[in-house]
């Protein structure tokens, strides 16, 4: 029974039925082996030919595919019932030194670094489900902006591509029920003062990790205040594995404490010395870390949500723990699907074959932490009959099978 994963793919309108009828097979073959190319992950030379025929076709392009993602995910909300959806987003380099006759190519990281920027969001419940992707930016970095941060720091937020958070903020939104809070949730690099005003004027909600120590109405600088406040009472979270620095998962337990606080505007921002935003604080700050941690966690986020308890704290560092979810995404994407790897010659072909591991690396992370948050799911939620039975007989060595499908555990 051939499964209908990728059915919404197929019905992209792009002009061309064929092309979206191939999409979805395409994305059916490369989640088979996700790690091979698509030359070698194609049944035969006949598929691979009419799979780079797709890309070259200037009909086939990411926007539909990424609105696409995002619709899906958002009737996935909508079935589930939820009423607060978490939209974690973030930034990651593609490096694709070894592409050096890959026309359009810029810099990601400096002066001869070759590759490319994205810039993702995702959603992701409360309890830590994923839903999918809700949007997706991919360019390059001419190679004569390199060494011109301090240029850009005085431009204007919609002339740096700082601005990509505010933007992606409306795109991950877009299209969610006003009866479903929608939450940005960033880390450290989106503590920009623009995001936080403008999710002001426009009542969007966002959870964000602060590193900039901002003067409060009450001339105390924002982070220092945090640290002082009394501590109203500790929680324990399960930090998950860090692969970059090699660390596995392990909880966590913080010192938790909190206060509504009134933030004036940069004094270089040009808004005006009575500019303001009005948000909470939260500090939480590790104790009684295992000696092997060198650093113990101290997070300040800023959240324009009521914080009036203890409890509400605690939920937003609860929340703010699922912004992993986002890294792993960017894990599968390059150590399963090997994003990174793809052979291309000319870069806008070379996005349509990122994106579309987009969608694949999106499926295998969905299905992963499907199992971990509803362990007791019936498989045939995700798997078709005969899919579920070739694994069962496989893992039990048996042809004896269960009147239900069984349980992802």
């Amino acid at each position: 029974m051939e499964t209908k994963k990728y059915e919404a793919y197929g019905k992209i309108n792009f002009g061309d039925a064929r092309v979206s009828k191939r999409l979805e097979k395409t994305l059916e073959t490369m989640e088979k082996k996700p790690s091979e190319t698509i030359c070698t992950a194609s049944a035969d030379r006949y598929e691979a030919k009419a799979i780079y025929r797709m890309i070259k076709n200037p009909k086939f392009g990411t926007e539909a595919i990424i609105k696409a993602s995002r619709t899906e995910t958002i009737e996935k909300i909508k079935d589930r019932g939820e009423k607060i959806v978490l939209l974690p987003q973030d930034t990651s380099e593609l490096d694709y030194g070894g592409l050096k006759g890959c026309e359009g190519l810029g810099t990601h990281r400096g002066k001869e670094s070759l590759g490319m920027i994205s810039h993702t969001s995702i959603a992701v419940s409360p309890k830590g489900e994923i839903y999918g992707l809700m949007s997706q930016e991919i360019w390059t970095r001419a190679v004569e902006e390199h060494g011109k941060a301090k240029e850009r720091k005085n431009k204007e937020i919609n002339a740096k591509e700082s601005s990509k958070w505010l933007e992606t903020m409306d795109k991950s939104i877009d299209g969610i029920p006003e009866d479903i809070q929608a939450v940005t949730v960033c880390d450290r690099e989106g503590d920009i003062y623009e995001l936080f005003r403008k999710a002001q004027s426009e009542n969007r909600a966002y959870l964000v990790r602060i590193v900039q120590n901002r003067v409060t109405t009450e001339n105390a600088k924002l982070i220092d205040y945090a640290k002082n406040l009394e501590s109203g009472g500790v929680c324990v979270v399960q930090i998950p594995r860090d692969t970059r620095n090699s660390r596995k998962s392990r909880e966590a337990k913080l010192s938790i404490k909190f206060s509504q606080i009134t933030v004036k505007a940069p004094r270089n921002s040009g808004y005006g010395s009575d500019e303001t935003i009005t948000a909470w604080v939260i500090a939480a700050q590790e104790i009684d870390a295992p000696e092997y941690i060198d650093e113990p966690i101290a997070w300040y986020l800023l959240t324009n949500i009521p914080v009036n308890s203890v409890e509400d704290a605690y939920e937003k560092v609860q929340w703010y723990v699922q912004r992993w979810k986002i890294e792993r995404f960017h894990f599968v994407w390059k150590e399963v699907c090997k994003v990174e790897k793809i052979q291309e010659r000319d870069v806008h072909k070379l996005k349509k074959v990122i994106v579309m591991n987009s969608i694949v690396a999106m499926s295998i992370l969905c299905l992963m932490y499907l199992s971990r948050v509803f362990p007791d799911i019936p498989c045939d939620v995700v798997f078709d009959e005969d899919e579920w039975k070739f694994l069962y007989a496989v893992v039990n060595e048996t042809t004896v099978f269960p009147p239900l499908s069984p349980h992802f555990a």
